[in-house]
């Protein structure tokens, strides 16, 4: 055992001596008595520290003797260190895996302490002897997985009259930690045997994740929210989920990613798509699933993106983004998992392991949150094949979609717009229709039926064409091009934007909710929902309010939902403005 003691030349705290027990307490966990430990055969480097600066120098030490794995028992609520940040960031670049205590502080807000909410480490809260998170360990979304912390026998130090040997009482984040450092260093040692070389943190997070008893999700209880993205997969998806991506582990984490017929007409292409997205974010965590390729079928109306006029200009530009400035072409070598029949649900396929399927029973119930960027067919046909075994793990369903039902009136021009040179009715040129809606309205009224209060949805209300003005839209491309040399991230954003300036538009704002909720203003109605066109204003897909004294078989059926009402614009442009400058600066979250 190799020791470090940051206070040498302090008699108030001598070398080796453990004045609070706390350390050999720790210590105890991962080796015992060289019998009773997690990994008794580990090697202990043990470094007493106590304020940020000592840590900074106890990891470096610790470091140049060669450590693999850091059980870091420590932490402050409010106090960042920049010096420390960058220093565990080095070590887990250089190949070390860092294990962190997540705090005690329970359910109060902002609960996990620093470096664990760094989000860089392996975050570790603490659970009773029944699996149960213990009620003192804090909760956040920086919380990678609970590991035993309470009632906890381990060694003592004679200096301290609080620790008694082998006595029941370890409890704390702290006792957690050092649990999940030893399964860290069998792991690594059975590695380093078998393949002549270490896992990085990366690698470590999944292998443990695969020893958990649970699928790792945060409830609501634990303060998380996870997200399953269904995407029609247009240029504003891209810019939305690039968002998302950037933003995630500040409130939530992806989940799922689908395809669904739409901006993209083949779920197969839209999949590749969303999968070359990943992978250029060096994301090999999330897989991408394919949806359904066609509206529900028996009903009376349906329709796809290619009927509107304006698909092709749109469909150019894409070609253009996803092939040429992108180079996301090789479709035939894509690893996309493939649908058979169209019918097996993500949801089931996702949690496949081993041929067993977990997903419904191991995962808790109101716990993901779907983000629909598209057609709401795929959740329409969950809910048709399971039911309740799927509709109650959702929490609640985030949907950009729907006529604008707030704002009624229709303009003599619009009128005009909307017909054909014979007066006929023509769809495509209608501007207040919706199209993620208006190709399946029968999803729509399956869906909102299903989870009616818990149904959230962001429609032309609040989206619409030059929400952002120019000038302030030229303002954005100009600080992405403030650099010579533009990252990854500028890049990407540049060409969205250039390419199409409407792709800050309808998905982003949408999945701006899960990084500001407080941009909308929703409002409670009632509504009714048209599944065939009758005229120009009431066409298929169209929602409307049903009135208090309205005899009308659809308002009789109390659908009641939530409907963006309002969108702060100029809180959602400083939100553009502040994630451009931060990838700029490569600033992380």
């Amino acid at each position: 055992m190799k020791t470090f003691n940051s206070h040498k030349n302090n008699k108030n705290f001598p070398a080796i001596v453990d004045l609070t027990g706390h350390g050999t307490g720790c210590c105890g966990i991962i080796v015992g008595d060289k019998k009773l430990g997690i990994a008794p055969e580990a090697q202990l480097i043990v470094a007493k520290s106590i304020y940020n600066t000592d840590y900074v120098n106890a990891l470096r030490w610790a470091w140049t003797l060669g450590a693999d794995i850091y059980s870091l028992s420590i932490g402050y609520l409010d106090h960042y260190s920049k010096e420390l940040h960058d220093t565990i960031q080095e070590i887990i670049l250089g190949g070390g895996v860092v294990v962190c205590s997540a705090a005690n502080q329970g359910m109060r807000k902002n609960a996990i302490a620093f470096p664990a909410k760094y989000g860089n480490t392996i975050c570790v809260g603490s659970h009773d002897d029944s699996g149960t998170r213990s009620n003192f360990s804090s909760v956040g979304r920086e919380i990678d997985l609970l590991a035993p912390g309470e009632k906890i026998l381990s060694t003592y130090s004679s200096f301290s009259p609080k620790f008694r040997k082998f006595a029941v009482g370890l409890d704390g984040t702290s006792f957690a930690s050092p649990f999940v450092a030893g399964v860290c260093a069998i792991i690594m040692s059975k590695y380093k045997e078998t393949k002549g070389k270490k896992l990085d943190q990366q690698q470590m997070k999944l292998a443990l994740e695969k020893l958990c008893d649970s699928s790792g999700y945060h409830t609501q209880e634990r303060g998380y929210d996870y997200i399953w993205i269904d995407s029609d997969v247009g240029m504003d998806d891209i810019f939305a989920i690039q968002l998302l991506l950037y933003f995630e582990n500040t409130k939530y984490e992806i989940s799922h990613i689908s395809s669904i017929y739409g901006m993209t007409h083949n779920v197969m292409e839209g999949a590749f798509y969303l999968q070359s997205l990943l992978n250029y974010n060096n994301n090999n965590l999330l897989k991408v699933y394919n949806g359904i390729n066609k509206p529900l079928q028996n009903q009376k109306e349906f329709h796809t993106f290619m009927e509107a006029n304006w698909y092709t200009n749109i469909e150019n530009n894409q070609n253009l983004f996803f092939k040429k400035e992108m180079n996301w072409n090789k479709i035939d070598n894509h690893p996309v998992d493939n649908t058979v029949d169209n019918t097996i649900p993500l949801m089931e396929r996702k949690f496949k392991m081993e041929n067993k399927l977990i997903s419904f029973k191991n995962i808790p119930n109101n716990s993901i949150t779907i983000l629909a960027l598209g057609p709401l067919t795929n959740i329409a046909n969950y809910i048709n094949i399971y039911g309740i075994e799927f509709t109650k793990k959702i929490k609640k369903i985030i949907s950009m979609g729907g006529n604008a039902i707030f704002k009624k009136e229709i303009t003599n021009q619009e009128i005009i717009n909307g017909m054909d040179n014979n007066g006929k009715i023509n769809f495509s040129n209608n501007t207040k229709i919706e199209w993620n809606y208006f190709c399946d309205p029968k999803s729509i009224k399956i869906v909102t039926k299903t989870f009616l209060n818990n149904f959230y949805l962001i429609g032309f209300d609040v989206i619409y064409e030059n929400l952002i003005t120019k000038d302030k839209l030229n303002n954005l491309l100009n600080i992405l091009l403030q650099n010579n040399n533009l990252n990854n991230l500028q890049k990407i954003n540049y060409k969205l934007l250039s390419i199409n300036n409407d792709a800050y538009l309808y998905d982003p704002i949408t999945s701006s909710y899960f990084i500001d909720k407080n941009l909308f203003l929703f409002e409670k109605v009632k509504i009714k929902i048209n599944l065939e066109s009758k005229s120009l204003e009431n066409f298929a897909s169209k929602i409307e309010i049903c009135k208090s004294n309205e005899k009308d078989d659809y308002c009789e059926e109390e659908i009641e939902i939530n409907v963006a009402k309002h969108l702060k614009v100029n809180e959602y442009y400083r939100l553009l403005e502040r994630y451009f400058r931060m990838i700029g600066n490569n600033i992380v979250k």
